[in-house]
């Protein structure tokens, strides 16, 4: 590919002419504006949007997506819907690989790279050193999930979807639930727990604290940690006959360590999970689940980093999907 010196040696301009044409100054003497155009039509020549943007002092275009667990299909849906959505408003997608001890050096590395917006799907916040850096730089973060984040959040209400799961897994006759939360303690203000614990009693699960089991998400990937805390909860036999898992990639792991604990789903345990991606419909049993649009959640994360929105929350209601690994009244 031609560097701009080469392009002005072959157009009989200077190096800021062939500049000027490439910002799109229409100033330029038309004769040698077609010129250059042709040249770097026909080499094939790409703009670095970055570079132009900075030299003008305008915002990047660049989003950095911060993902703690690359395994998981919810993360990998979620890009390509934010990439579909940024196109449309000029922006692109850079996906970064985040965990517990790598986090502040990820967002360090994202702000030298001049994004424009940082959406942390971590589990982890932000130092407050790291943090000041984001704001000094002007950077729009965004928190997904989070009950308590002082920046932009998209809060999902999952009281409708849990007490609608709720009422069709004691209408097919399970007596005990738990929660396979999966992941660390200091979470525990999760919109999902509270609405758990809520509707749980008011269906007549004896549900409390001691029904939701933490775990090592996201040291370990969320379909290990399943499966993992699946196995040790029901080798002993059958403790529960309804589980709600974080998200449906814990919900197959958690399936597989309870089939190999001589149990069957859902003849014997019901399982729901959380997402509602694509895989749900095509695993076997088909997975039960609640969630939202993915590209609704996409859209509200992108038009707050791209500085179309200054709301600083934008509101959701998760909807129960109910298939396969929950049993019906009549089974």
């Amino acid at each position: 590919m031609l560097s701009r010196k080469e392009i002005a040696l072959r157009a009989g301009v200077s190096k800021t002419t062939v500049t000027r044409v490439l910002a799109g100054d229409r100033t330029v003497l038309p004769e040698n504006r077609e010129k250059i155009e042709r040249i770097v039509a026909e080499s094939g020549y790409t703009r670095n949007m970055l570079a132009a943007n900075l030299a003008k002092n305008k915002r990047s275009t660049s989003i950095a997506m911060l993902v703690p667990d690359m395994t998981n299909y919810y993360y990998m849906q979620m890009f390509n819907e934010m990439v579909s959505c940024a196109r449309k408003c000029g922006h692109t997608i850079s996906i970064y690989s985040i965990s517990t001890e790598t986090l502040d050096e990820v967002i360090n590395e994202v702000v030298g790279h001049r994004v424009c917006g940082i959406i942390n799907f971590g589990l982890d916040s932000v130092s407050e050193e790291s943090l000041k850096k984001v704001q000094s730089a002007d950077i729009r973060i965004v928190y997904p999930g989070w009950p308590e984040a002082e920046n932009y959040r998209f809060e999902i209400c999952y009281d409708a979807a849990v007490r609608e799961a709720m009422e069709q897994l004691r209408a097919g006759g399970c007596r005990r639930v738990c929660f396979l939360f999966g992941t660390r303690r200091k979470l525990f203000q999760d919109g999902r727990i509270k609405a758990f614990l809520r509707y749980g009693s008011q269906y007549g699960f004896d549900v409390s604290e001691k029904d939701i089991f933490f775990g090592q998400y996201t040291d370990r990937s969320a379909v290990e940690e399943g499966y993992a805390a699946a196995k040790e909860l029901f080798a002993g036999g059958q403790r529960y006959d309804g589980m709600f898992c974080l998200n449906d990639m814990m919900a197959y792991g958690a399936i597989r360590g309870i089939r190999e604990c001589g149990l069957r789903v859902p003849a014997d345990v019901s399982v729901v999970g959380f997402d509602n991606t694509l895989l749900d419909r095509y695993f076997t049993p088909a997975l039960s689940t609640i969630g939202i649009p993915l590209a609704e959640e996409a859209e509200g994360y992108i038009r707050y980093c791209a500085g179309e929105t200054m709301e600083p929350v934008r509101k959701a209601e998760a909807v129960f999907f109910p298939r396969d690994s929950i049993r019906r009244r009549s089974e």
